[in-house]
């Protein structure tokens, strides 16, 4: 992976399977924990879960010390696609799911409203993740902010 340090911003999330994230981000939120909390950080999960299971999993998605520290976390929904899914992803969700049909759940707004949270600015003094002067466009990965999007796989849209 390249060095991401210099990055401003950065968004870490994935979709939960069996009710955890990908080892992977677990791993990499362990392994470069003390640079995150100094980000603008934002945190999110996706999948199918009922609302009531939602929090609880953000929550053990990942270590608190994040949690607390990133500007906003979220649910983006998900989606069932039997298209894209193996012979065992299709057995699985047709007996856990008890879901035959290509189904889509996604959060537009949810996601909307995380990217919005995002790069508002926090109005803290001296917070570093402030620009001196307010822009009127929108983030790229090519302007002065850059933003490192870590994903495993994301439901195939994201901001």
């Amino acid at each position: 992976m390249k060095d991401w340090s210099s990055y401003d911003t950065i968004v870490i999330g994935g979709p939960i399977y069996a009710g955890q994230i990908r080892k992977e981000v677990t791993a990499f939120c362990e392994e470069h924990m003390e640079l995150l909390k100094q980000k603008r950080l934002g945190l999110f999960i996706c999948g199918m879960q009922e609302e009531a299971v939602v929090l609880e999993e953000l929550q053990r998605s990942f270590p608190p010390e994040l949690l607390e520290t990133a500007r906003v976390s979220a649910h983006f929904g998900g989606e069932y696609n039997f298209d894209k899914m193996n012979f065992l992803d299709r057995t699985l969700v047709k007996k856990i799911a008890k879901v035959t049909t290509n189904q889509s759940d996604i959060k537009e707004e949810t996601i909307a409203a995380f990217a919005e949270k995002l790069n508002e600015r926090s109005g803290k003094e001296g917070d570093p993740h402030d620009s001196s002067k307010e822009r009127s466009d929108p983030p790229s990965l090519g302007h002065d902010r850059r933003l490192l999007l870590l994903r495993h796989t994301l439901l195939g849209k994201l901001l």
